[in-house]
């Protein structure tokens, strides 16, 4: 026991990227030594490369998305309610370090919450801070249309929640939250949000839930299920 070394203190902290460039973001990759990665820099860049490389040599015919979080801009669109201008600025930084990565990703992939807004009020007690208002959809979909444009490459919203404030059985208890993304996307007056999406340059929701005790389909009173056979006989049309 006399022989070991004593015990080292470590310092954790984030590193956020410097000028948005992933380039500034420390990870191991070449330095993991797998022959695979040989060349590659050791940070968030080189990261991306290497699930680009691995992809193309493992499965080429893997479709690759890349994570767009508006977090990673410190930012969180819903609770700080930016204004336009500076949804614009925010969506160009998310935009940017994306190109810093220098690998080619095929789509954009974000999330837009891991529970339903009943669930956060009832559960984690946020006061209904969760609850998404007209503007929280225009602020979203205005990121979005701004990351688009930056990188080129469409987006998929996912991890959508299923609760809605439709049915009787939405009473706010387990596996039973309300929300109101589901009847806003799919159930709203013409499509409107639906419709900005799709301008945006969005091509799909995927819609579950992230978090256990969070509204499943087969908790949520059948509106889903209503909901998403009635979108299937008048589907939207793409851009």
């Amino acid at each position: 026991m006399g022989d070991l070394e004593p015990r080292r203190r470590v310092r954790l902290r984030l590193q956020p990227a410097e000028r948005d460039d992933a380039a500034t973001v420390r990870a191991a990759v070449a330095a993991t030594g797998r022959p695979e990665l040989r060349g590659l820099p050791d940070t968030a860049a080189g990261f991306a490369r290497a699930l680009v490389r691995l992809r193309d040599a493992h499965a080429p015919n893997v479709r690759l998305a890349y994570h767009l979080s508006d977090w990673g801009t410190r930012s969180d669109l819903h609770l700080n309610r930016p204004d336009r201008r500076q949804t614009a600025a925010l969506a160009a930084r998310a935009a940017a370090f994306e190109r810093s990565l220098g690998a080619r990703f095929d789509l954009l992939f974000t999330d837009w919450a891991d529970a339903d807004a009943g669930f956060e009020q009832r559960i984690r007690g946020d006061g209904g801070a969760s609850w998404w208002r007209a503007g929280d959809f225009t602020r979203a979909t205005r990121f979005l249309a701004g990351v688009v444009r930056g990188t080129g490459l469409r987006a998929v919203v996912w991890q959508l929640p299923l609760g809605n404030t439709v049915r009787r059985a939405m009473d706010d208890s387990w596996g039973h939250f309300r929300d109101n993304r589901v009847q806003t996307l799919l159930d709203g007056p013409r499509r409107r949000v639906l419709r900005g999406l799709a301008r945006a340059g969005v091509v799909g929701l995927l819609f579950g839930a992230g978090v256990d005790g969070a509204t499943e389909a087969d908790g949520d009173g059948g509106y889903f299920a209503a909901v998403a056979r009635r979108y299937a006989r008048d589907p939207l049309r793409l851009p």
